[in-house]
């Protein structure tokens, strides 16, 4: 599927399993880089240069997503890259001060995040601790609504550069503790996704849907799947406008 610079996600490889490899040219690059969204568990410092005694040096980014500082209380972080949350912290802080100039830095980037999305009662961010599965990561999402399907449910993992190896699981079969489908151990920033119908063919979903489907979801608060805006990359004569 190609977006607006020519560029398309292209399966370069298949699995003795089924599971496909994929590279996504318009992916961002993982890391607290340009662009780079701000995340649940990342460590951040709010600097008031005018202001010091407002500064602080350690933020945690909660699981819902907000942090709380000296002169603001649940402002959303996650989601954002580090400009747009001093532009959210300086309207906050105005409130106090007056012309305040706030500059966010990222410190540390939470990289024990798995993701699940789609059809669940409650899509989830959350670290894993110590490791999780699948189920256990679904239990944790409140669980698979009546609209999902859990013969299909699709589980992405990113490696290196723009390489994304997608999977279809047989849940409902795990479900039953079937000794040939057994759970699986998540990585950090894997996403598990529930869709609501059937995903016969996993290299057809890829082909059509899935530039479409990261890029509607990556702009929320998922870390390491941003898509690139090509308007960061190219000047205002080059410039050129797509929509994921």
């Amino acid at each position: 599927m190609r977006d607006s610079l020519g560029s398309a996600a292209v399966i370069v490889g298949q699995g003795a399993g089924g599971e496909l490899v994929i590279r996504a040219p318009q992916l961002a690059p993982i890391g607290p880089g340009y662009g780079y969204r701000i995340g649940v568990g990342d460590e951040i410092s709010v600097s008031v240069p005018f202001e010091p005694s407002y500064s602080v040096s350690t933020v945690l980014v909660r699981p819902d997503g907000m942090i709380s500082t000296p002169l603001g209380q649940d402002i959303r972080a996650a989601g954002r890259t580090a400009a747009e949350l001093d532009t959210a912290l300086q309207v906050e802080y105005a409130r106090t001060l007056r012309h305040p100039l706030v500059r966010v830095s990222v410190l540390r980037v939470s990289n024990n995040t798995a993701y699940c999305i789609g059809e669940v009662n409650s899509p989830v961010s959350t670290d894993m601790g110590g490791g999780m599965t699948v189920l256990q990561l679904i239990a944790r999402a409140g669980g698979v609504k009546g609209t999902g399907n859990w013969k299909s449910v699709l589980l992405l993992h990113r490696i290196a550069g723009n390489q994304i190896v997608a999977r279809t699981l047989r849940v409902d079969r795990m479900m039953e503790g079937d000794p040939n489908t057994p759970d699986v151990t998540l990585a950090p920033s894997d996403i598990v996704y529930v869709p609501r119908t059937f995903i016969a063919k996993l290299d057809q979903w890829v082909d059509q849907y899935l530039v479409q489907f990261i890029g509607s979801i990556a702009g929320s608060y998922l870390k390491g799947w941003e898509v690139v805006e090509p308007s960061r990359f190219f000047s205002s004569s080059t410039k050129t406008n797509a929509t994921p």
